[in-house]
């Protein structure tokens, strides 16, 4: 639903930059971090229930749990890097020291409707945006799908769907094809970034979810199965003399 939201106003935003719009773009962005902030203890959780199981049974949940880990080091340092991003785009913006930048709210930022710094910023000094911090960015959501989808066993790579697809295509208002760069950067405005860099955190996290909590089902996917036990007896000899003694195995099956 953000989602939508979000593809709605950059629409309208192509049409004008009006303060109701801008104020729209706040309302989303809040809505955003908000979400993260429960998608955080989501996390949380599972992670905690799958230490858990490891601790319970080491060895059976060790590889699973190892990729676990991976999977929330690869997110965590995404998430670093994008947050990093948002800081320098709103102290370039606003003309800050990068430290003001990282405590400024972003309903107190004056320049929320310049898309001069913001595009120049991403895109650099060309059109398509291979000189400016978009072409790295694209290139690191790339290097993340590819890494966590390595922790995946291939056999359940159709049950994950980590999104934060790049390949487009991409149209702008024209109908004319864009790069990925250009079209979620071209001309946008300070918070329409800032809200698309925070929903690309809602994304990573999503994805971390979707990946561990594969891999917390996948434990006991191999065990052999079963819905009834019953005695069963086992002779150490077919057949007895008279006299003789009889003795048998009894064993749960």
């Amino acid at each position: 639903m953000i989602g939508i939201m979000y593809l709605v106003l950059t629409c309208l935003l192509a049409l004008n930059v009006s303060k109701d719009v801008i104020n729209a773009f706040v309302v989303v962005n809040e809505n955003v971090v908000e979400s993260n902030i429960n998608l955080a203890q989501k996390l949380n959780d599972i992670y905690n229930n799958f230490e858990r199981n490891y601790e319970f049974n080491q060895i059976e949940v060790k590889p699973f749990w190892d990729k676990a880990k991976e999977a929330r080091v690869l997110s965590d340092s995404m998430v670093d890097y994008i947050t990093d991003i948002r800081y320098k785009l709103i102290s370039e913006s606003e003309g800050i020291p990068l430290d003001s930048a990282k405590v400024l709210s972003v309903i107190d930022i004056k320049k929320k409707d310049n898309n001069i710094i913001p595009t120049n910023f991403f895109l650099g000094n060309t059109d398509h945006g291979s000189s400016g911090v978009a072409k790295e960015l694209k290139e690191r959501i790339i290097e993340f799908r590819k890494n966590m989808l390595e922790l995946v066993d291939p056999k359940n790579l159709d049950n994950v769907n980590l999104g934060l697809s790049t390949d487009g295509p991409y149209y702008n208002a024209d109908g004319m094809e864009q790069n990925w760069e250009t079209h979620f950067f071209y001309n946008t405005i300070v918070v329409a970034d800032i809200t698309l860099l925070n929903k690309l955190i809602t994304d990573v996290h999503n994805a971390e979810f979707d990946v561990v909590n594969l891999l917390h089902k996948s434990i006991g996917q191999g065990d052999f199965k079963f819905d009834k036990i019953e005695a069963r007896v086992l002779p150490k000899s077919n057949f007895i003399f008279i006299g003789d003694e009889y003795s048998a195995e009894i064993i749960v099956a």
